[in-house]
């Protein structure tokens, strides 16, 4: 049960895990198309006849800064996912790992019980025999 509880944990961060990547494939993507255009910008700028044209281009540069800021937002919050992920992995695995000794221990115990169980049972019968 703690082996499945552990694979959930592991599948659960692996999860988040690709979600970081995406969003930062994000991120990335939101400051490329943010370079672009203030890249195409400056030749809007230049042609510009009024002051709504400029506050224009102003106005979808602000955009697509908004963008990148949600992204990295995103992006943040994918991370503080990871996180707590990764520690409820640890922690599984921790739980497992503690379990399997307490196992390992309760066998050791059963088995050295009973090897004197036997050894006393012997040390009877051969008691019984020198009589």
């Amino acid at each position: 049960m703690r082996e499945r509880l552990r694979d959930l944990a592991a599948a659960s961060h692996a999860v988040a895990v690709g979600q970081v990547e995406r969003a930062a494939e994000g991120v990335t993507a939101e400051r490329e198309r943010l370079e672009a255009q203030v890249t195409s910008a400056g030749g809007v700028l230049a042609q510009a006849r009024s002051i709504a044209e400029l506050e224009g281009v102003t106005v979808e540069i602000a955009a697509s800064r908004g963008d990148v800021d949600a992204a990295v937002a995103r992006h943040g919050e994918a991370i503080g996912a990871s996180a707590a992920t990764e520690k409820a992995l640890k922690e599984k695995a921790r739980q497992l790992r503690t379990a399997e000794r307490i196992l390992e221990l309760v066998q050791e115990q059963r088995a050295s019980k009973a090897m004197r169980g036997e050894q006393r049972a012997a040390d009877d019968l051969a008691a019984g025999r020198r009589r």
